[in-house]
């Protein structure tokens, strides 16, 4: 693509980035970090005038994005295995491992697991609602978590 193109529409930059953390949030492989750092590099080179815009989409994306996975877990629990698409994404040694942390380590999980790549945020969210964490729990530690990594990252 033209770089041109980019730079002529840097200025809906959030709505796009918005959109892709909730299709990370399906367990699309999007790198959450990635779309973080490039956010960040826009509001500090690009569109300064739209840090703010660029933020809020970030933080709210990231956190909104989170409630999905969770959803599935509390709802679906575990028939989502006889999902093939699902079957193949998340393993179920990987969200055992995360359910031990939970019950070991409480809301620290979400604290650190929220700076790990590759998968593991999604499978966080997604054990939390399998092992049915109260909402309200889960929304005011992912929401501290999210806060921290993001501004981080920002």
């Amino acid at each position: 693509m033209d770089p041109a193109f980019f730079m002529a529409h840097a200025h809906y930059a959030h709505f796009v980035i918005f959109g892709l953390f909730m299709l990370a949030g399906l367990n699309i492989p999007i790198s959450e970090d990635v779309l973080i750092i490039a956010s960040g590099m826009l509001a500090s080179t690009i569109v300064p005038e739209n840090t703010w815009k660029l933020f809020l989409a970030v933080f709210l994306g990231a956190y909104l994005s989170d409630f999905i996975p969770y959803y599935l877990g509390r709802r679906f629990g575990h028939n989502l295995w006889n999902v093939r698409w699902f079957s193949r994404m998340v393993k179920p040694h990987r969200l055992e491992q995360i359910k031990h942390y939970y019950h070991k380590y409480g809301i620290l999980t979400l604290l650190i697991g929220r700076f790990i790549p590759f998968g593991v945020r999604n499978c966080l969210f997604l054990s939390a609602g399998l092992g049915k964490m109260r909402f309200w729990k889960f929304a005011m530690s992912d929401g501290i978590a999210c806060l921290i990594s993001n501004t981080t990252l920002f």
